[in-house]
């Protein structure tokens, strides 16, 4: 497009995709599939003081591999791995474009309340026209156990780890040279929270969320919470709680913000 927009702009997508999934063996599945995906887009624009309509349309394709492992209520395995390709150039510079992705996940339970899960994807794309030259990789990682051995007692405990590594060719518009944006982003997450049911439907419930990223935009953000629900009647309680949010920007720090929320409500169940 070699226009400026002038308060037009139209944008649709649509996605058909066919899955198909079969038992190889006991507990053992085996599915694939394929996906294709009509993007349009048009602007009413301003060209040498003639308006006119402007578009674009692609179409992209994606196959679809995997297997999953099933054994009763306590062990549970898939894999994914998709291909994308799509017949044009991209609308937008950072369309997600001739790209790899591959996903495993598990969970494993069942044994006295005990049970742990966790996933893995990896996701990689690339744009090689010469404007475009993009490169681009997104990993994450999460991992989480929970116990919860009776109605009175629980614990869940979780990890995540993101990061994102982007290179794309970009133009100075003060010098029309040519330079590169690079993006790097590291962020790990962990959570915890434990509830104890005291006596006779009172119960405590108490955690911490945290979120503590590095890398291009580094930052720290704290959510410690608890809360304290007693019963007044048979479908009637009371909860208080308190919750702090500390937000903390390491490179400017100039959006930190710290607050206190505390709340007291009323509980009916039907």
């Amino acid at each position: 497009m070699d226009a400026t927009a002038d308060g037009y702009l139209a944008y649709q997508a649509t996605q058909n995709q066919l899955e198909a999934e079969v038992e190889v063996l006991r507990g053992l599945y085996a599915r694939g599939g394929y996906r294709t995906t009509w993007t349009e887009t048009s602007v009413l624009s301003a060209y040498r003081e003639q308006r006119r309509v402007q578009g674009a349309r692609i179409r992209q394709n994606a196959a679809v591999a995997g297997f999953a492992f099933r054994e009763g209520r306590w062990l549970k395995l898939g894999m994914d791995l998709e291909r994308n390709w799509a017949d044009d150039r991209p609308i937008l510079r950072t369309d997600l474009f001739n790209y790899y992705r591959a996903s495993f996940d598990w969970r494993a339970g069942g044994w006295k309340g005990l049970s742990a899960s966790g996933r893995i994807s990896l996701l990689k794309n690339e744009n090689r026209l010469q404007d475009i030259d993009l490169g681009r990789h997104n990993r994450n990682y999460t991992f989480a156990v929970n116990y919860e051995p009776d109605e009175r007692f629980r614990v869940n405990l979780d990890y995540s780890r993101h990061s994102t590594l982007s290179d794309i060719a970009i133009l100075l518009p003060q010098t029309l040279t040519s330079d590169r944006s690079v993006y790097d982003e590291r962020l790990h997450g962990v959570g915890a929270g434990v509830g104890i049911a005291v006596y006779r439907g009172t119960s405590v419930d108490l955690g911490y969320r945290g979120i503590y990223s590095s890398g291009d935009y580094p930052l720290n953000y704290h959510q410690p919470f608890v809360s304290l629900q007693v019963p007044l009647h048979d479908r009637l309680a009371v909860r208080a709680c308190w919750q702090y949010y500390g937000y903390n920007e390491k490179a400017a720090s100039l959006q930190d913000y710290r607050s206190h929320l505390a709340t007291l409500s009323f509980v009916l169940r039907y």
